[in-house]
């Protein structure tokens, strides 16, 4: 089922915004709560001929990377990291807010 909303802006993401072309590399990126629009971008990506690349982040994840990561794990950016940014024609980047996510999970019970 499509939402003519979400669909239509994904089509000014991709179409207008960012100008996806046929062959182009693109990531996109975002929260499990974007689906909906994650996956309508995605979908235009392909119509317009585009290679989509998608990246769900799970919230928390950075926050435990930079706290509990040392210098060196900081600094390490992968062969495949730096290849497919290299590579990268465009990103098309997500993020929403929850409702209420700043609380704690057992006051949301």
């Amino acid at each position: 089922m499509t939402d003519p909303p979400v669909e239509a802006f994904a089509r000014i993401l991709v179409d207008y915004s960012v100008n996806i072309r046929p062959g182009e590399f693109v990531r996109i990126r975002g929260d499990y709560e974007g689906a909906p629009l994650l996956r309508a971008v995605y979908k235009r990506v392909f119509a317009q001929g585009g290679h989509p690349w998608l990246q769900v982040v799970l919230d928390g994840v950075e926050e435990i990377f930079n706290k509990h990561a040392s210098d060196e794990q900081l600094a390490y950016v992968s062969n495949i990291d730096r290849q497919l940014t290299e590579e990268m024609n465009a990103t098309i980047t997500i993020w929403t807010e929850v409702k209420g996510a700043d609380k704690d999970w057992g006051e949301l019970r």
